[in-house]
């Protein structure tokens, strides 16, 4: 059994830190932003919905077009864990 630190360090080095979803985050936010500033309410929360929805699949095609994996073994118990916080971010 891995110790915590290890399957931490795995996702970590498998999802760059996390650092091309906080991009595609900050991008979708500055995105709605400006619909917000040049069209209306609606077009930005269209936007935001949108481009949230595209978070986890751009980042992913950003993580392999920089040759990470995207991905962590098959067991990690941490896999499990990043889906049942996503149904509740969804739901929130």
């Amino acid at each position: 059994m891995r110790s915590l630190d290890d399957l931490q360090q795995e996702m970590r080095t498998a999802y760059l830190d996390g650092a091309p979803g906080m991009l595609v985050s900050a991008l979708a936010w500055l995105a709605a932003g400006i619909a917000v500033t040049r069209a209306d309410m609606h077009v930005a929360v269209w936007t935001l919905f949108i481009g949230g929805a595209l978070i986890h699949p751009v980042a992913t095609l950003i993580l392999k077009a920089l040759g990470r994996s995207a991905r962590v073994s098959k067991g990690s118990p941490l896999n499990q864990l990043a889906m049942a916080t996503t149904v509740w971010l969804i739901a929130g």
